[in-house]
């Protein structure tokens, strides 16, 4: 098992530099149109911010935006992508084991596979943030858990009451509270 490997650990000034590319990297997707236009967010998308990982996985972190218009989900919760410079794509999903996901790849979404996990069976998290995650080890054969990576929400908006679907449905299983993201 690699879960108990430890490879060279990186020094201060190599974090030190990985840390500042990686809010070089953000701050220029956000510049680019990763937050919406004109550097607004508007109210069609929810934003949510991976931040905290340096060395192994950290180009999975950054700016993720679910676009409430196309209501793409995955196992009934809202995909988050980011678009990095250069074109690749990154995904944030909710498993259908209850666990939120970061993966490269748009194939694992239907396999529950990714790169960085979310501890712990979060079903009742309809958005993935405060949570707590680990990596996959390098070898890809254990879990590697990391309290610095953080989940926050930067903006959501909820279209207001007059703008809900024509179907003029709750929905299936009642309630929708407040708080309720899906549409």
């Amino acid at each position: 098992s690699g879960i108990g490997k430890h490879t060279q650990c990186p020094t201060q000034e190599q974090i030190d530099a990985e840390r500042q590319a990686r809010q070089d990297r953000i701050s220029a997707e956000r510049r680019q149109g990763g937050s919406g236009g004109g550097g607004r967010l508007d109210s069609d998308r929810i934003v949510v911010d991976v931040e905290g990982r340096v060395g192994l996985r950290s180009e999975l972190m950054g700016r993720y935006v679910h676009d409430k218009r196309s209501g793409e989900t995955v196992n009934y919760k809202p995909l988050f992508e980011r678009k990095a410079p250069g074109g690749k794509t990154y995904y944030l999903y909710g498993t259908n084991t209850g666990v939120w996901m970061l993966t490269d790849d748009h194939a694992h979404l239907a396999k529950n596979l990714g790169y960085i996990s979310s501890r712990g069976s979060v079903t009742k998290a309809r958005l993935p943030m405060g949570l707590q995650f680990k990596i996959a080890s390098e070898s890809l054969d254990g879990w590697i858990n990391d309290d610095a990576i953080t989940s926050t929400l930067v903006r959501v908006t909820l279209p207001p009451a007059n703008k809900a679907n024509a179907s003029g449905g709750s929905g299936a299983g009642g309630g929708g509270g407040a708080g309720s993201v899906s549409e």
